[in-house]
């Protein structure tokens, strides 16, 4: 009975340790075996928080080898796996390569749709610089934590300054509407106000019997013409862009 059990306990954990692995290598792909089993737990966890947190899939991907261009083994690897998050299906991939196509050592980042505004090619370079010492020292988890972090600030300041842009510029037509009820407002009551209106005759300002017209006539002296321009037919179309970019680095 004993021994049926410990089978039965150690089956449950077996389960409970590969239900683990799987959540942690959603977004963490560790191919090239670089990461121990609780650094992959770990780091899987920070890359589900951040991404759950600005609505971007943040990917670690790393691979023995690659036979074509970095960023667009990254770029292929992200659309292909079904990563993105939101409508534009943003995110930012962190790959690296123990061999690419020349033989080298190489770290790429891809980023799409708000990874693409929120990280620029010069922020892809700053991380690349705070990444690197523990790349070249195979400090692989210290690294791709720093990736993490850095992907979470920058998006994070991204999407604060976005947010705070178009609630400035929601402010900005409130007064705008605000100043225009405001003006017709204040017209209507001026013109409540006023006692004398224009006459188009001269009758009320002639005393009666004063004033005898021998002759009459009407002389057309001015004319006015209106012209208003034909609307042109216009007409748009093309679908929204894409957004995606990255870099790499040999290291």
């Amino acid at each position: 009975m004993k021994k049926v059990l410990c089978i039965l306990f150690a089956l449950l954990m077996c389960t409970a340790l590969a239900v683990n692995v799987s959540a942690a290598s959603h977004r963490l792909v560790d191919d090239a075996d670089l990461l121990s089993t609780a650094e992959e737990a770990e780091l899987g966890a920070m890359l589900d928080e951040v991404s759950k947190k600005h609505d971007v899939d943040i990917v670690v991907l790393t691979v023995d080898s690659i036979d074509i261009d970095p960023l667009d083994y990254a770029g292929n690897y992200f659309n292909s796996n079904g990563y993105g998050l939101g409508k534009e299906k943003s995110g930012v991939l962190l790959l690296r390569a123990l061999n690419d196509a020349e033989g080298d050592k190489v770290c790429t980042i891809y980023t799409c749709a708000v990874g693409f505004d929120a990280i620029t090619d010069s922020d892809v370079q700053g991380i690349f610089d705070l990444m690197e010492s523990d790349i070249n020292d195979e400090e692989y988890f210290d690294a791709f934590e720093t990736f993490v972090e850095e992907c979470d600030e920058r998006i994070g300041d991204y999407i604060y300054d976005t947010t705070h842009f178009k609630f400035g510029k929601k402010a900005v037509i409130a007064l705008i509407i605000g100043l225009v009820v405001a003006f017709i407002a204040t017209s209507i009551m001026k013109g409540k106000l006023k006692s004398v209106h224009f006459q188009s005759a001269a009758a009320n300002y002639v005393k009666a019997g004063s004033l005898k017209l021998t002759e009459s006539r009407d002389t057309f002296l001015y004319s006015t013409v209106s012209r208003t321009a034909k609307p042109k037919n216009t007409s748009s179309g093309g679908g929204g862009s894409s957004r995606s970019g990255g870099g790499s680095r040999k290291m």
